[in-house]
């Protein structure tokens, strides 16, 4: 039986999210032999995959429970099944690398790691989405951090990093400096053949879109809008998505402030068609490791305001000219006001540079990751 070069495995794969591994997977797909296992809904459009994870319990998916502790069991039998698939395949196909996006810090899911590493002679990569997990800043955080890097950066044979951010975040808080491979973020484009063209009713739309916690600063964009509105101003800002403390925000009242807030989970179609609509996103994060957001955005012809945290100063798609101060309301005001004193020809010059920018990112992309992977493979061969 033909023996596998890479599997990857990837949970968080649902709808316009599994554009990040198809992008790598179709990058590899001309040097190496690759399979994926993915979430239950990664688009069939993207071709052949093994669609495992969370059937019955994504929040995506037709079934909803009442009850979320029912749905948390059943999510966990059904990583349980996903696991011990993918540990077959792993056997059977003789693979030499095994590339796990971690998602979660899960016990079930180290012991699978761990079992692979054991009983096979696979090498474990661990992609690291989210170098330092959210929510880790008190005592209950650090643990999370203790736990993370025992169980799972301990363990792997080599830590998969996107950026000079996350490589310097391993080494500042688990002292991780060895091991690590770096590759730019895939392209998330969310473009296809029927693409809208921009509204030019005069309205300019600004826009924060996705699930809502604290780390990525909704309340810096509330108190940026309030410097920056005026009545005389034809500008409109939506905030969609789920919320995980909407009352924190206050979010009724804002209806004289020409603020529309859409609170509930964005299905891909709703989540692409706002992008679409949207002029300029608007990303004021107070800390991050990865976003797929700033391709998605580009791909779909609209511009991109970013704080300067590290994960985005080092994205050579997001123009320093784009970024404002972070946490801090009246810089990102007057990048607002700076877009808005542009004609729609110079908005539109700066979008033409941002595509041509993402097809020269695309190509770096794929050259990188195939000289990452022979890299390991012709390690491995002469080890």
């Amino acid at each position: 039986m033909r023996k596998k070069d890479i599997l990857h495995i990837y949970a968080g794969s649902a709808g316009s999210a599994g554009s990040y591994i198809r992008e790598l997977f179709l990058g590899l797909q001309p040097n190496f032999d690759q399979e994926l296992v993915v979430n239950y809904y990664y688009p069939l459009s993207y071709g052949e995959a093994k669609r495992r994870f969370y059937r019955f319990s994504e929040l995506s998916s037709p079934f909803k429970y009442k009850n979320r502790k029912i749905r948390l069991i059943i999510r966990y039998f059904e990583l349980l099944f996903t696991l011990l698939y993918s540990y077959i395949y792993l056997i059977r196909y003789k693979v030499s690398f095994l590339n796990y996006n971690l998602t979660s810090d899960l016990f079930v899911e180290y012991l699978f790691l761990k079992i692979v590493k054991v009983t096979t002679k696979t090498s474990v990569l661990i992609t690291c989405h989210d170098v330092v997990p959210f929510g880790t800043d008190d005592e209950v955080g650090l643990k999370k951090k203790i736990l993370r890097k025992k169980m799972f950066f301990d363990l792997a044979d080599f830590l998969i990093v996107h950026n000079e951010s996350s490589r310097n975040d391993l080494q500042k808080h688990f002292q991780i400096a060895d091991k690590v491979i770096q590759y730019p973020f895939p392209i998330m484009s969310l473009k296809n053949d029927d693409l809208l063209k921009k509204k030019t009713d005069g309205i300019i739309k600004f826009g924060m879109i996705g699930h809502i916690r604290n780390e990525k600063g909704l309340d810096i964009l509330i108190d940026a809008w309030r410097h920056f509105y005026k009545t005389d101003k034809n500008v409109e800002l939506i905030i969609a998505g789920n919320f995980a403390t909407s009352d924190a925000y206050n979010l009724s009242t804002f209806n004289d402030l020409s603020i529309k807030v859409i609170p509930s989970f964005l299905s891909d179609d709703r989540y692409k068609q706002l992008i679409e609509e949207l002029d300029v996103v608007i990303l004021p994060y107070k800390r991050g490791t990865n976003s797929g957001i700033p391709s998605s955005v580009i791909s779909l012809d609209s511009l991109l305001i970013t704080s300067d945290i590290p994960m985005f100063k080092c994205n050579p798609l997001i123009p320093e000219g784009f970024q404002f101060e972070s946490l801090n309301a009246i810089s990102l005001a007057e990048k607002m006001d700076w877009l808005c004193s542009l004609t729609e020809e110079e908005r539109q010059s700066y979008r033409t540079k941002n595509t041509n920018q993402l097809m020269n990112y695309r190509s770096l992309f794929i050259e990188t990751t195939n000289q990452v992977y022979a890299n390991l493979i012709n390690n491995t061969k002469d080890v």
